[in-house]
């Protein structure tokens, strides 16, 4: 299971290597990470507030 999973981290490695092959775009590549994280988490924040308010409505209704 382990030697699967570091394969897959090699592959996807190879494929952000390929994606951005020069060290100039270091940067761009951290940022875009940033990116992807804070985007995840106001997602999940997001959804956690839509599952609350949706559940605060059907307690209401229902009491």
């Amino acid at each position: 299971m382990k030697v699967n999973i570091y394969n897959q981290l090699k592959g996807f490695r190879k494929e952000i290597l390929f994606y951005f092959p020069h060290k100039g775009l270091l940067k761009l590549k951290i940022l875009y990470i940033i990116f992807l994280v804070i985007s995840g988490m106001c997602y999940f924040c997001l959804s956690q507030i839509c599952v609350r308010k949706l559940f605060a409505n059907v307690y209401f209704r229902l009491f």
